[in-house]
């Protein structure tokens, strides 16, 4: 038996991956409650998206998704006009 969880097929066809940002907003416990945190999925060529990573800059979330050398698609940047924070 082993320990390792597949969460996706060895032969899954990803697309791009994706960036994305949101502020948490709950549960109202919620350990970073309010904090903004920068997301990377990858997406598969059918649209399905699983996020992959979580973290406190966009920086560090671009580092992530090149890492899976795949085109990128930054929504944050693109919804600042190339800024972010």
């Amino acid at each position: 038996m082993s320990d390792v969880v597949e969460l996706f097929p060895k032969d899954a066809d990803f697309h791009h991956t994706l960036i994305e940002a949101g502020t948490i907003s709950g549960p109202p416990d919620h350990p970073r409650l309010g904090q903004l945190r920068y997301f990377v999925s990858v997406v598969d060529a059918d649209g399905g998206a699983l996020n992959v990573w979580d973290g406190p800059t966009h920086e560090s979330a671009t580092v992530e998704a090149r890492g899976w050398e795949l085109p990128i698609v930054d929504s944050v940047e693109n919804a600042a006009g190339g800024a972010h924070a």
